[in-house]
């Protein structure tokens, strides 16, 4: 099925829903009191806007309106210029958030179980460096007991 088909099949409440999200409006506490509806009920839709989208959250689903809408030709939305990437130091991440939430970003295991994980190719090679440097890790501890070990009794 296309995007096009899939953003069709979205109702007019999940289309709504969806842009109040996507102009800032992100709780569903926040959505409620502009809608008047009830935020489980927000969760519910937003929930399915996102399955029916194929994604795994509302803001993933925004992302994926926007592109739909950039891409359809009988949509009047344009692409937006890409932001200037000139001024970006190396000491500071790209995103602007501070080194010490990178740290522990990277420091967090691989979530487990769950949904499907719909991750980007920058997050799965990063679990799979993390996971390859605790094994390197482990190993070279082990190792370094077992000399001990050896030298000690040995």
């Amino acid at each position: 099925m296309s995007e096009n088909a899939h953003s069709e099949m979205l109702s007019n409440r999940q289309r709504e829903l969806l842009e109040l999200v996507g102009s800032g409006v992100t709780t569903s506490k926040d959505l409620a009191e502009h809608t008047g509806l009830s935020p489980m009920y927000i969760d519910k839709v937003l929930h399915q806007a996102a399955k029916q989208l194929g994604v795994r959250d509302r803001h993933a689903a925004v992302a994926r309106l926007k592109i739909i809408k950039v891409s359809d030709p009988r949509s009047d939305v344009r692409a937006q210029p890409l932001p200037q990437t000139d001024n970006l130091r190396l000491s500071e991440p790209a995103s602007g958030e501070p080194a010490k939430r990178t740290v522990r970003r990277f420091l967090t295991p691989p979530k487990l179980g769950g949904e499907y994980q719909n991750l980007p190719w920058d997050e799965i090679l990063l679990q799979i460096f993390k996971v390859a440097l605790l094994g390197l890790i482990t190993v070279m501890a082990l190792v370094l007991i077992v000399l001990g070990f050896f030298r000690t009794f040995g």
